[in-house]
């Protein structure tokens, strides 16, 4: 059950279903049609869309399988809700008070679960403990510790300094990280909107594939990153870096 972030003592609890059914029913059908994040781009706002989503998927999934954050499965069915994700700060029970805030998010397929401890019955809840990115749909929400209505990631960088907060992370180095996740997607956007022909499977050569790679690597956050570090300039997409220019 998702409640509005508030220090005051008459904040509500969430109970063991995720999302508040009416809320996550809301949430999550807004997404129906859209949950398949490689559908064809028919706009440079759909490019743009399926960007952020190559690289929030990717943090969120990193976030999970290096226990920074702790992950709950919502099954479907579930007070009627979709099937989806929980993510709250480490050491968290979905039952608790969540005035830290919270991120949902929706899914494609099934994660894999991890076992209760031995002699402990199983969560209504269980928590994630292998999550790929390839599991996550395009629905993603956040809700931060100072504002209680859940709200669409519009970038990776929220995701990042929720999770900062959680962990007491320095804010230069959760800065750092949002720059490096920013520069992801805006590549990203511009190695949809331009990307190289589909080299011939008889003729071309091995590096002619690897220059056709549209998203870089699979599970990294920092996929399409070109960040350059001050005071150096930051690297613009349209940047052709077949001939580099170094600067030391």
């Amino acid at each position: 059950m998702l409640v509005h972030a508030t220090r005051s003592p008459q904040a509500r609890t969430p109970t063991q279903s995720g999302l508040e059914p009416a809320e996550g029913l809301h949430l999550l059908s807004s997404c129906d049609g859209d949950a398949d994040p490689f559908k064809a781009c028919a706009s440079p706002a759909d490019y743009a869309r399926r960007a952020l989503f190559a690289t929030t998927s990717r943090l969120l999934a990193c976030l999970v399988n290096e226990s920074l954050v702790d992950a709950f499965y919502v099954g479907p069915g579930t007070g009627g809700v979709p099937s989806h994700l929980l993510l709250l700060p480490r050491g968290s029970s979905p039952g608790a008070s969540r005035n830290r805030g919270s991120i949902a998010v929706q899914l494609r397929h099934k994660p894999v679960l991890g076992r209760p401890p031995a002699g402990q019955e199983a969560s209504a809840l269980p928590q994630v403990r292998l999550l790929d990115p390839e599991d996550i749909g395009m629905g993603q929400w956040i809700q931060s510790e100072d504002a209680g209505a859940m709200a669409p990631v519009a970038d990776a960088g929220q995701i990042m300094r929720l999770v900062g907060q959680w962990n007491a992370y320095s804010q230069a180095s959760v800065a750092a990280l949002c720059s490096e996740l920013a520069s992801s997607t805006s590549h990203q956007t511009h190695a949809y909107m331009h990307r190289r022909p589909d080299p011939d499977i008889k003729t071309s050569k091995a590096i002619e594939w690897e220059q056709s790679i549209v998203e870089g690597h699979a599970t990294h956050p920092m996929h399409r990153a070109r960040h350059a570090e001050p005071p150096l300039a930051p690297v613009d997409p349209n940047t052709e870096l077949n001939q580099l220019q170094l600067a030391f």
